[in-house]
């Protein structure tokens, strides 16, 4: 960041464009260039409050002003900027009335954004900004919209997603013939205006949420691109097969059939809900003719979302199987994902080479297919399989050797890899025990690019295959308890030589973890960071004996533990010669810290709401004594010193700074 005077006297200065701009003190000095056009903090203000009675008079030029996280408790003034083309209130807290009672004055607004600010409501003069053609108030808590906003003719994108409170929309917002894009996710809306459904020929985007009727008809919407719908309970409008502009598609499955999914041969996104409804087995599905779609990159099947249907047929295994088997996507798929799907089988094309699969979501299935063999998978999802007791065999390859082809696929296992490219490995299953390792012969490796591996929610699981796991580098492991982390790092001689990120959270089963310096030398020696938060009952790591052990750990970088109630001591932290933060929040029980005047490689130190921890139990002072941080944050320390009291521990100031 330049400095102040260079700011102040750089008088013909016309963009601004600050990154971190909340940790440069004389801020307001970005709002005194008139030439100024274009003021854009990246990543916003983080609620730095504006002085007060601050105005942009001298502004007179701006072009582009982004305030987000901005408290604009204190009168801000835009009365002069009547150039301003783009304004940002994103993340605003406690946006006033008056405030936007007076928008109406930018006349030359073009793009205004207020979505995730506190605002309730929209004025009515909002009409007379006859240049806005988009506005974004998304995750605002707004309830209606003024009738004005149908005057403002030029609006091409209205971006209302996440607000809850919205109910409905103007009758006359047809009147917006220029409109290309409106997004209504995660609202309250019911139907829509019959005004929008016969008068907006240009609609490109339109998503609809879950509680929105769908339209009877869209014949007039000829220019769709993307047609979205959070809801399942519906039926489709008339004249979808007409739609070949179409891109991205979220269909509700009739029993009707599927057929006028056929023609829309320029999908890229497509999702398919209900389809236990589809009827006439396999050459039922196939009239979707998803195989000649060959533009398509991501396809999202969904079965059994409505559980009302006791059709017999519906609930058939092997209807569902021989439809599944006629949903056959072209070889170019990139992404698929499996919701509900109940079948015994997962049909040949899914397990074979003849899609090039890169992403893979299954959810709340019966069963699991045989993944191993897919040669270019790098993300794999597993989700809410209830049934799914063990990951054995049947995971990594076919088990069955009824062909020719079957026979080939399990001679080929013996010398290839199996889940050769897969990255990252995300595995939510609780009633999971055990996870082995498939049988691997010396020319066989299984998971051998793997980076990423996330366990959530596994409280039975006692086994996992850790060798598999030389190649991981980011270990997380969610509502997860002592058996589960033992089958981890319990091991000699370890197994996860490449890890150098743990993140424990959310388990409140969890008691200890190995001894800290054991972990580090033996189970994982490239460890760089700890996180560990939400653990309850978690009581620190594991005693050790460290007098006889004379081998620095140079690995560790980072600690963070927060929300630890019961945790009560730190491991020392005198062997961890290169650990440069430490980061302690929401830890009551600790009562005493290791005497961290010997971690010289310290750089970064917070302690929040860790209320035992203070200048009686710490018997040193840790701002004289550590100088060689570079970062502290210690919110006792910043009370005594008369700065103020804060709820998260971003909000501490560092208290290094006023050395400077």
């Amino acid at each position: 960041m330049t400095s102040p005077n260079v700011l102040l006297n750089a008088m013909k200065l016309r963009t601004i464009i600050a990154l971190n701009p909340e940790i440069f003190s004389p801020v307001n000095s970005f709002f005194r260039h008139k030439r100024l056009r274009i003021l854009c903090p990246l990543g916003g203000w983080r609620e730095y409050p504006l002085s007060r009675g601050f105005e942009f008079r001298h502004m007179k030029h701006l072009r582009y002003l982004d305030l987000s996280y901005i408290d604009l408790s204190r009168e801000v003034s835009l009365s002069h900027s009547y150039n301003l083309q783009t304004l940002i209130l994103r993340w605003c807290k406690n946006v006033p009335s008056w405030f936007l009672s007076k928008i109406g004055s930018l006349k030359s607004l073009r793009h205004l954004d207020i979505s995730s600010s506190d605002i309730r409501f929209i004025p009515e003069n909002i009409g007379s900004l006859e240049h806005l053609s988009c506005l974004d108030l998304s995750c605002t808590p707004i309830s209606k919209l003024p009738d004005s906003i149908t005057r403002i003719s030029s609006l091409k994108i209205l971006k209302f997603d996440r607000c809850y409170n919205l109910d409905a929309l103007p009758r006359k917002l047809g009147a917006l013939t220029r409109l290309t894009c409106i997004d209504l996710r995660g609202t309250s809306i019911k139907v829509l205006p019959e005004s929008c459904i016969t008068n907006l020929c240009n609609l490109e985007i339109v998503r609809l949420g879950r509680k929105c009727e769908l339209p009877k008809e869209i014949k007039n919407w000829t220019k769709l691109r993307i047609f979205t719908y959070d809801g399942w309970n519906d039926v489709m409008p008339r004249g979808m097969e007409n739609l070949t502009s179409l891109e991205e598609l979220d269909y509700v499955a009739s029993r009707s059939g599927i057929e006028e999914l056929g023609g829309l041969n320029s999908l890229k996104v497509l999702g398919i809900t209900n389809l236990e409804n589809v009827k006439g087995g396999k050459e039922g599905a196939e009239t979707a003719k998803l195989k000649d779609k060959q533009h398509l990159r991501e396809l999202n099947l969904y079965w059994g979302i409505n559980d009302d249907d006791d059709d017999d047929e519906v609930r058939n295994s092997r209807s569902v199987n021989v439809v599944f088997e006629g949903l056959q996507p072209h070889s170019n798929l990139k992404k698929l994902r499996l919701d509900g799907f109940s079948g015994f089988n997962f049909p040949k094309w899914m397990m074979g080479c003849s899609l090039n699969l890169v992403e893979l979501i299954l959810r709340n299935c019966d069963q699991l297919p045989a993944l191993g063999m897919l040669p270019f998978l790098r993300v794999l999802l597993i989700w809410g399989m209830k049934s799914i007791k063990c990951l054995g065999e049947e995971i990594y390859y076919q088990q069955e050797n009824q062909d020719e082809e079957e026979e080939s696929i399990s001679s080929t296992k013996i010398s290839s890899s199996l889940f050769p490219s897969l990255i990252k490995l995300e595995i939510e299953l609780e009633n999971l025990e055990e996870w082995v390792a498939p049988p691997l012969s010396s020319t066989t490796s299984c998971f051998p690019s793997l980076e990423s591996l996330e366990i959530s929610g596994c409280k039975r699981l006692r086994t996992a295959p850790i060798t598999c796991f030389s190649s991981i580098k980011k270990l997380e492991l969610w509502g997860t308890n002592d058996n589960a982390v033992n089958s981890f790092f319990n091991r000699g001689g370890g197994g996860l030589t490449s890890l150098t990120e743990i993140i424990i959270k959310d388990s409140p089963d969890v008691i200890y973890l190995p001894p800290l310096g054991v972990l580090l030398q033996h189970n994982t020696p490239n460890l760089q960071c700890i996180d560990i938060a939400k653990c309850s009952s978690f009581q620190g790591f594991r005693d050790e004996d460290l007098r006889n052990n004379s081998n620095n750990i140079n690995s560790l970088r980072s600690l963070f533990l927060s929300d630890c109630p019961v945790l009560t001591s730190l491991p020392d932290l005198r062997l961890f010669t290169c650990i440069q933060s430490l980061y302690l929040q929401d830890c009551p029980g600790l009562t005493s810290l290791p005497d961290l005047r010997l971690c010289t490689s310290l750089r970064r130190l917070t302690i929040h709401k860790c209320d035992k921890l203070n200048k009686k139990s710490i018997p040193y002072d840790l701002k004289k004594s550590l100088t060689f941080l570079v970062e502290l944050k210690v919110d006792f320390i910043q009370r005594d010193e008369g700065g103020p009291d804060v709820y998260y521990g971003y909000e501490l100031m560092n208290l290094m700074e006023k050395k400077k």
